[in-house]
């Protein structure tokens, strides 16, 4: 009931990673985002931890316990000092402030797309499809050579402007 993709296709994840991420888990199950971290602090860091984020590999822990990517990310040290002192008075800590706001959803398929190289999730142009429909926009692969004018929708990555030999203003887009 979901989009399984392999870790090893996650930027900055490799095989020595996922094959300590599986010996981990084939313990047993990751409880919860602070189990996740205690027990894979010796060879996880925080950039390894925000990719893994960003693609989605630890929604489970959104979803059952309510936190979001961002505080994931953003207290991954906050979590690890808290758990070193859980270690030594033998407590299972909580997550502290659950309520951190989430990435806005331009932010996250951004970060999505840098995690993955593309979006399964949070595609950018989702949340335009009623403009498309509305201008009766084509998706690029389906445009033809066509003497009529069509609308499509594109978000621009990058403007450069040049001068051409006669002096006059041209702009190239990259486009997404």
């Amino acid at each position: 009931k979901g989009i399984y993709y392999s870790l090893i296709g996650i930027n900055n994840v490799g095989n020595v990673i996922v094959n300590q991420i599986l010996e981990e888990r084939s313990k047993s199950l990751f409880k919860n985002y602070n189990d996740f971290v205690f027990r894979t602090k010796g060879f996880l860091n925080k950039r390894i931890l925000a990719s893994l984020v960003h693609s989605g590999a630890l929604d489970e822990f959104v979803y059952k316990e309510k936190i979001s990517k961002k505080y994931m990310v953003d207290n991954y040290e906050n979590v690890l000092e808290r758990l070193s002192y859980s270690d030594v008075l033998d407590l299972e800590l909580t997550n502290q402030s659950s309520n951190i706001s989430d990435y806005t959803f331009e932010e996250i398929s951004i970060l999505e797309k840098e995690a993955l190289g593309f979006n399964i999730k949070y595609n950018l142009f989702i949340k335009y499809n009623p403009m498309k429909e509305k201008y009766k926009c084509l998706n690029l692969s389906e445009l033809k050579e066509s003497k009529y004018s069509v609308y499509v929708l594109v978000a621009v990555k990058r403007i450069r402007e040049i001068n051409t030999k006669k002096g006059e203003k041209m702009a190239f887009l990259e486009v997404y």
